[in-house]
C-alpha cells in the first residue's frame, strides 16, 4: 500500500522556488530517507505532507487520502517530530507523554512506561532544566507513544549525543519491525545509509536521484593520487570520473576493473596514493557536486 505519495508537487515564496516537480513513492514498511543540504527543499515538502502549508502546484496523499482534504484524519495515525522541539519551561516528560495519551483516547500506559526506558528518559524534571538531546528523545517518545501507523521526521539525530542518537535509531527500527513506516529528512547520509531503505536526495527543490538501499549497488571506488605531475588522459581513458584536482592531487571515483586501475597507477610516479569503496556519502556528494543533470535518477526501483 502507498503509505506516501506525492504528485507534481510544487511550492512557491513568492519568486523562490522550494520544491519543483516532487514525485516520490513511500511504501508501506519503508524507512525512507530524504536528504539534501540546508535549503534544498526537506522542511518545506514535510510541512506539505502535515498540511502545514500548501502547494501551488501537485498534491500529496498518506493512507491513499488527500493530504489537504483529510489532515485531521490522517494525524490521528501519524507522529511527527520537527527538527527542533519546544515546550513550556516547566512542563515535565510524563506531562507531556499522558496528554499525547489522552488526546488520542489511550487510557493504557504501557507505552509510555516503554518509552521511559528504551529512551532513559526522567519524566518528573522540568522542561528548562534538561539537555537538548533529553529534549529531543521527549519530543520523539511523544510522537511514538500513541503507536502511530507512519513516523514523520525532521532531522531525528539533530541534537542528540552520540548515545542518544543510537538509542533512537535503534527504538525507531525495532518500530518499523513491528509494522510502523518511517519518513525522515537528515543532513546525515551516515544515519540514511545505516538505517533507512530507500532514499531520495534533494537539491535545489527537486529530486535528482532516488536509490533503493536494500539492493547490492556498484562497487565504486574512490581514489586519491599524490605526486608532481599527472598524465589525466591515461585516467580518463581508464574510466576515471575527475572529482577534484590540485596542482599536487587528483581525487577521481572509478567503476572498472581493479587490476587495470592497478597496472596504471604502478606505471605513474606517485607519492602516496589511497583506494577506498565509495560510501553512498561519496556517491551522492560526486552526484550532487560533479554537474550531473537536474532529471531524476533512479537505482533498483
Amino acid at each position: 500500500m502507498k503509505i506516501i505519495e506525492t504528485v507534481h508537487l510544487t511550492k512557491n515564496y513568492g519568486q523562490t522556488l522550494a520544491l519543483k516537480n516532487v514525485n516520490l513513492l513511500v511504501e508501506e514498511g519503508e524507512i525512507y530517507g530524504l536528504v539534501g543540504p540546508i535549503g534544498a527543499g526537506k522542511s518545506t515538502l514535510i510541512k506539505l505532507l502535515l498540511n502545514f502549508i500548501f502547494p501551488n502546484i501537485g498534491h500529496a496523499t498518506i493512507f491513499e487520502l488527500n493530504c489537504a482534504k483529510n489532515s485531521a484524519k490522517i494525524k490521528k495515525k501519524v507522529g511527527y517530530v520537527p527538527s527542533d522541539v519546544h515546550y513550556s519551561p516547566d512542563v515535565t516528560a510524563g506531562e507531556l507523554l499522558k496528554t499525547t495519551l489522552a488526546f488520542h483516547r489511550i487510557q493504557s500506559e504501557a507505552s509510555m512506561l516503554s518509552l521511559y526506558e528504551a529512551l532513559e528518559i526522567e519524566s518528573t524534571r522540568p522542561w528548562v532544566e534538561l539537555s537538548i538531546s533529553d529534549q529531543k528523545k521527549i519530543g520523539i517518545a511523544c510522537a511514538m507513544v500513541h503507536e502511530p501507523r507512519l513516523l514523520i521526521l525532521d532531522d531525528p539525530g539533530k541534537g542528540l549525543d552520540p548515545a542518544a542518537k543510537r538509542q533512537v535509531f535503534e527504538l525507531l527500527r525495532e518500530a518499523n519491525q513491528k509494522g510502523t513506516s518511517i519518513f525522515l529528512a537528515s543532513n546525515s547520509l551516515t544515519e540514511i545509509q545505516d538505517y533507512c531503505t530507500r532514499v531520495a536526495l534533494l537539491k535545489e527543490g527537486r529530486v535528482i536521484r532516488i536509490e533503493d538501499l536494500t539492493k547490492v549497488r556498484k562497487k565504486v571506488k574512490i581514489v586519491e593520487l599524490w605526486g608532481e605531475a599527472f598524465d589525466f588522459r591515461d585516467l580518463e581513458i581508464l574510466g576515471g570520473r575527475m572529482l577534484n584536482v590540485t596542482e599536487k592531487s587528483v581525487k577521481f571515483s572509478y567503476e572498472g576493473d581493479v587490476e587495470k586501475l592497478l597496472k596504471t597507477l604502478s606505471m605513474m610516479t606517485l607519492k602516496d596514493v589511497t583506494i577506498k569503496n565509495a560510501s553512498l556519502e561519496d556517491e551522492f556528494l560526486d552526484y550532487y557536486e560533479g554537474g550531473h543533470g537536474s532529471d531524476t535518477l533512479e537505482i533498483g526501483i
